[in-house]
Parts: structure tokens; C-alpha cells; sequence
């Protein structure tokens, strides 16, 4: 699983990598062999905050078979082929959210339809009990009908439906903040800022209105960076740049105050961590990304930012170590391939002497 936006993959810098693989085939899962297969199990993994989560790990578990990995694609889809009748569950274990564990029966011949799997963010559904006492009937029931409206994959009715429950309730900070993630899918980012900011300053501790509001700074100064790249040299560059590196700093200021308020979380180590690296301060990047995997071992894409930490302060035994971690744990994943020619090339740096 790569971020999405910033793109930890190691074009960044050295490898002239400009694109990442499309999504693992999936493989037959073991069982019966009746030659009565065929079934299909699809859909789509449907992740209610700001990007940053391509790539991910998506579980089939069969009754008498080996667990088969894949990974979904960048919008969240994923598909198992070509697999004989029985009971199967789909497991989708992602870091920050609820693990999901979800049935599904392939008849002969049959295809079931593509499924939508919504995560919900660690503590939501606790939370979600007592909105009724906090807020109107009526913005309560606006906020479940757009987080249905999410869980279906329609965005625009869902902006409506939060938008509703906002405006009947000013103060409601959860549907501000999904109405934030909402407009992001969207596209409308200075919409989503807008609801973010409005979020904060609801909840001024709120860890993951500062996460939401610092990754979408990051994709914000990325696409700027990148529109100024494709735009050639010209007079204000370096204004330009500027103003980018102030948006860069601002992602880690706030992400900073995130992971000093929840130091037990990985995703907010792990975002500062990349927010450390794009404000240039190389030496918090790497403790940061260190923390996250010292609080989650299964978080590739802290590994893959890590590297590319080690590869800008060419500390190539560090980013040889890293990424053998990386593929060790992740080698079915769909940048692998890429990352593993990206090991080799540094595998040969070391072995002529680099350290």
C-alpha cells in the first residue's frame, strides 16, 4: 500500500520510476477441485478520510484454504477470480481503522455483486451513540443518510445530506469533518479546507481533524509543485516555491501537534514523518517513520518513506535494510516490482563500496 499524492515510491528520487504496477491479480484460492469454479468476488474499499491509503491489503479467506493477499487499486477496487463454491470472508485489517471481516457465498456459476466495504476510523462508532443527545433529530438523521450515501459511492448526494446536517446544526463536528472528506473525493479541495478548518476550530483536539487538514495541505502543495514543474522556469519560481514550502510547513506544524497529542498512534507518527521529509527536516523524518513501525511492523508505506529518507542522506545501507524489510513483508504488493529494481540498484551501490 503506497500514499496516495505523495507517492513514497523511490522516483522520487534516484530511479527514474514515473508510474507504479496496476493491481495483483488474484490467484485461485485452494480448496475442492469439483471443476465446478468460476465464482467472482469484487468491489470497492471505500476509506472515509483524505487519501494517502492506495494500495490496500485486501484478505480472502476460505473455510479449508490458504488465505489469499491482494491489493485494491488507486480508487479502492479490488477482485478475487476464478473461485470454486463455498464460503469465503473478505478481511480488510488497515492501520487507524476498524478491522472488517465480511461473508460472502460463491454459488456455481455465479458472479456476486460488487461489494462496498466502508471502513470506520478507530472510536467512530462509540462516539456515534450519544450524537443524538448532542445535536437535532433532524441533523442526526441528515448525517446518517450522507454517511449512507458515502457507503454507496455517491459522493454528490452525500455532500448534500452533510451539508444539511451542518447547516441544522452548526456545531456538529462529525459531519463537518466527513462533509471535509467528502468534498475531497470530490475534488473540491478548497471546499474540503474549508470544512476541515471549521472542524478544528469545533474541536481544536481533535487529532484527526489536524491529520485531515495536514494530509490535504501535503496534496495540495504536491499538485502545486507539480503544476510548476510542468509549467517550465519563469519568472515567479521562486515565489512559488516559497509559498509551497510554507504549505509544506504548515502540514507539519499541525501534524507535529497531532502525534505530540496521540503518541500512540503510527498514522500520525507516520504523517509527520512524511511531512517532515517534504519541509526538509530529514533528521525528524526518519525518527518519525522509525516510531510508526515501532508502533505498527505492518506499515509498508512508513517503510518505503523511510527509504527514501535513507536515499536522500545517502545512508544506503539504511535504505538497503529498509526496503529488504519492506519486501519481505510485502511482496505481493503491486509496487514491488519496481521497489525490488530499486533495491538492486542500491544493492549495487553497497556492494561497491557506498555506505
Amino acid at each position: 500500500m503506497l500514499t496516495k499524492g505523495i507517492r513514497t515510491s523511490l522516483a522520487l528520487l534516484l530511479i527514474g520510476m514515473t508510474s507504479l504496477a496496476p493491481m495483483a491479480a488474484a490467484q485461485r484460492v485452494a480448496g475442492p477441485d469439483n471443476g465446478t469454479g468460476g465464482g467472482a468476488i469484487s468491489g470497492q474499499i471505500i476509506v472515509p478520510v483524505p487519501g494517502f491509503w492506495d494500495y490496500i491489503e485486501v484478505i480472502l479467506e476460505y473455510e479449508t484454504g490458504v488465505p489469499v493477499y491482494t491489493h485494491t487499486d488507486t480508487t479502492g477496487n479490488f477482485a478475487f477470480s476464478n473461485l470454486l463454491p463455498g464460503r469465503y470472508y473478505v478481511v480488510v485489517d488497515l492501520v487507524g481503522f476498524e478491522k472488517v471481516r465480511e461473508r460472502y457465498d460463491v454459488i456455481p456459476g455465479d458472479n456476486l455483486s460488487p461489494a462496498r466495504i466502508y471502513l470506520v476510523p478507530d472510536g467512530e462508532k462509540a462516539a456515534e451513540s450519544d450524537l443524538r443527545q448532542k445535536y437535532s433529530r433532524k441533523a442526526v438523521d441528515e448525517y446518517e443518510k450522507g454517511q449512507g450515501e458515502v457507503r454507496k459511492g455517491d459522493m454528490a448526494k452525500a455532500a448534500q445530506r452533510l451539508s444539511s446536517a451542518v447547516k441544522e446544526s452548526p456545531t456538529f463536528f462529525e459531519a463537518q469533518l466527513l462533509l471535509g472528506t467528502v468534498y475531497y473525493k470530490l475534488k473540491k479541495m478548497a471546499d474540503a479546507e474549508t470544512a476541515y478548518r471549521k472542524a478544528l476550530e469545533l474541536d481544536p483536539l481533535s487529532t484527526r481533524a489536524m491529520m485531515n487538514l495536514g494530509q490535504l495541505y501535503i496534496e495540495n502543495a504536491d499538485a502545486s509543485m507539480a503544476r510548476s514543474a510542468a509549467s517550465g522556469p519563469n519568472a515567479n519560481a521562486a515565489q512559488d516555491a516559497a509559498a509551497t514550502q510554507k504549505v509544506f510547513d504548515a502540514a507539519h506544524d499541525l501534524l507535529a501537534q497531532a502525534a505530540r497529542l496521540e503518541p500512540g498512534s503510527a498514522t500520525a507518527a507516520f504523517l509527520l514523518g512524511v511531512a517532515s521529509y517534504k519541509s526538509n527536516r530529514n533528521d525528524e523524518a526518519e525518527n518519525s517513520l522509525k516510531r510508526a513501525l515501532l508502533l505498527d511492523q505492518r506499515m509498508g508505506q512508513a517503510q518505503v518513506m523511510l527509504a527514501n529518507v535513507y536515499i536522500r542522506k545517502q545512508n544506503w545501507t539504511g535504505a538497503l535494510d529498509t526496503l529488504d524489510a519492506y519486501l519481505k513483508a510485502h511482496g505481493s504488493a503491486p509496487d514491488a516490482k519496481p521497489i525490488q529494481q530499486t533495491r538492486d540498484k542500491i544493492a549495487e551501490l553497497v556492494k561497491g563500496g557506498a555506505k
